[in-house]
């Protein structure tokens, strides 16, 4: 049986199956892990998120004195529009 099917034939690959986890067994599941197409994919996936995250921030931060400002804006009106109803 070649290596690519033996592989899908134990399934996903695991660290540590017993209680008792050795170093060496977890440097070997390391590389397994990044072997495995689960670790590019892993990898794909965090960069994903951290350009996604780096976007919105910055994003964010552009517009968020706009957005400050328009609140602000909002705000003073309703209390004018308060002060005018109230006032004798």
């Amino acid at each position: 049986m070649p290596d690519h099917q033996a592989r899908k034939a134990r399934g996903p690959v695991l660290c540590g199956a017993g209680p008792v986890v050795r170093v060496r067994d977890c440097g070997r599941c390391r590389f397994r892990f990044l072997r495995s197409g689960t670790g590019a994919t892993a990898i794909e996936y965090a960069l994903m998120a951290a350009v996604v995250a780096i976007t919105a921030f910055a994003g964010l931060r552009l517009m968020g004195g706009e957005a400050g400002a328009l609140w602000n804006t909002a705000g003073n009106s309703i209390i004018r529009s308060m002060q005018r109803d109230t006032t004798p």
